[in-house]
C-alpha cells in the first residue's frame, strides 16, 4: 500500500486533522484512553507556552523491525526504510501487518498521497529544507574560514614575537 510519508510536516498535519486518527495516535503513544481532543488555532504565544510542557520523544530509527507491541506497529508508518521514491515522499507499507484499528491511519495516509495540494506542499517542504541545509553549509564554511584566518593571525603573531626575541638577543633594538 503506497502512503504519503508522515515524516513530512504537511503530511503529519494532514494525518492529525482527522480527529479519530489523532485520538488513536495520541492514545497509543500515551498508553491512555484519550476521549476527546480540542483543536485550537496555533498562535506563536501558544506554541512558546507549549514548549514548557512535558513531551514524548519517539526515535523512529530506534524502533525494532520485529514489532512486539501495537504502538511499535503503528509507529512503523514513520519507518523510512519503506521509502520507495527518490524524493522520499512515498512509503510502501504492507497493510496486512496492521490490525484493523490502525487501518484508519493508513487510509488517511493514502488520502494524503492522493491530494495534489499535500504533494505540492511536500515539494515546497523539500525546497525549504534544501535552502536551510545550504544556508547551514555556508555558515559552516564561513566559520571554518574564520577559524583558519584566526590560526594564521596567531601564527603570524607568534613569528613576530619570536623575531623580536631574536633581535633583542643579538642586541638589536626593534623599536
Amino acid at each position: 500500500m503506497l502512503i504519503a510519508n508522515p515524516i513530512y510536516d504537511v503530511v503529519f498535519k494532514y494525518l492529525l486533522e482527522d480527529k479519530e486518527v489523532a485520538i488513536l495516535l495520541i492514545s497509543e503513544i500515551l498508553g491512555e484512553n484519550v476521549i476527546d481532543l480540542e483543536f485550537k488555532p496555533q498562535e506563536r504565544e501558544a506554541f512558546i507556552e507549549s514548549l514548557t510542557h512535558d513531551s514524548v520523544v519517539i526515535q523512529i530509527p530506534q524502533l525494532r523491525k520485529e514489532m512486539r507491541t501495537g504502538l511499535e506497529r503503528l509507529l512503523s508508518v514513520f519507518d523510512q526504510s519503506y521509502v520507495v521514491t527518490k524524493d522520499h515522499h512515498i512509503l510502501d507499507i504492507d497493510d496486512a501487518q496492521f490490525p484493523e484499528k490502525y487501518r484508519k491511519v493508513l487510509r488517511r495516509l493514502v488520502q494524503a498521497h492522493s491530494e495534489p495540494e499535500v504533494r505540492q506542499n511536500m515539494e515546497v517542504e523539500d525546497e525549504y529544507l534544501e535552502e536551510l541545509l545550504e544556508q547551514e553549509r555556508r555558515v559552516q564554511e564561513a566559520e571554518e574560514k574564520t577559524f583558519l584566518a584566526e590560526q594564521k593571525a596567531e601564527q603570524a603573531e607568534q613569528k613576530a614575537e619570536h623575531l623580536m626575541e631574536l633581535l633583542k638577543k643579538h642586541g638589536i633594538d626593534p623599536q
